[in-house]
């Protein structure tokens, strides 16, 4: 009876140990991304849309981009890096995709997509503008000062972290697409995309959910 409790307890422990080690792992191998993990539920609605605080961001042409900006329009809104080797770029050209076949189904409005670099020591205009340019050209590109994307992100209850590891830059960001509407108020987010059809009818039914007061309210 005792070497079957010992077995046991030995069996029991190697469990936990592979579980233990495979969760660090799966932690480490993730360090680059995500503070807002994808999650099963793709268009997530805040409760009630929340005014965007002031900020001001500059985008590749050199000029400001403030929160009047925002207004009279739809935006679907990504923070990334240039350097960034997988996630930004592929969530890109969903979006970039997503938008197009809207406009080819007769989606009116469209939002404008805006791609806001969390890296600004890196990515100074002239490399913002030439990234998306092999992208779609019409996507702007946005940058600022790291206080000034910080507390946007705060607004849009997120934030983004950059450290060196192992002699590597590591960009923590958020991967969802953000939803501001054309009153400039945050609705709500799309959680990473991972097929073009699928957010196309996500974009589609978020706008159709939440038409803009005519008021203002």
């Amino acid at each position: 009876m005792k070497k079957r409790g010992l077995g046991l307890s030995i069996f029991l422990l190697c469990i936990a140990l592979v579980q233990y080690f495979g969760f660090r792992s799966d932690q480490a191998s993730d360090h680059r991304h995500n503070y807002l993990a994808p999650m099963k539920q793709s268009w997530l609605k805040e409760a009630q849309p929340i005014p965007l605080d002031a900020f001001e961001l500059v985008d590749t042409q050199g000029g400001p981009f403030r929160p009047a900006d925002l207004k009279g329009r739809w935006h679907i809104v990504l923070f990334g890096y240039t350097h960034c080797p997988d996630v930004c770029p592929t969530t890109l050209r969903i979006l970039a995709q997503a938008l197009d076949a809207l406009k080819q189904a007769g989606q009116s409005p469209v939002p404008r997509a805006l791609f806001i670099s969390v890296d600004p020591e890196r990515d100074n205009l002239s490399r913002l503008s030439a990234y998306l340019a092999e992208i779609h050209k019409e996507i702007v590109g946005l940058t600022g000062t790291e206080s000034g994307l910080r507390h946007l992100l705060h607004t849009l209850k997120s934030d983004f972290k950059i450290e060196t590891l192992q002699g590597e830059i590591s960009v923590n960001h958020p991967t969802p697409l953000f939803l501001i509407d054309p009153l400039g108020r945050y609705i709500g987010l799309f959680t990473h995309p991972q097929q073009s059809v699928k957010l196309k009818e996500d974009i589609h039914r978020a706008l159709e959910e939440n038409p803009v007061p005519t008021d203002g309210r």
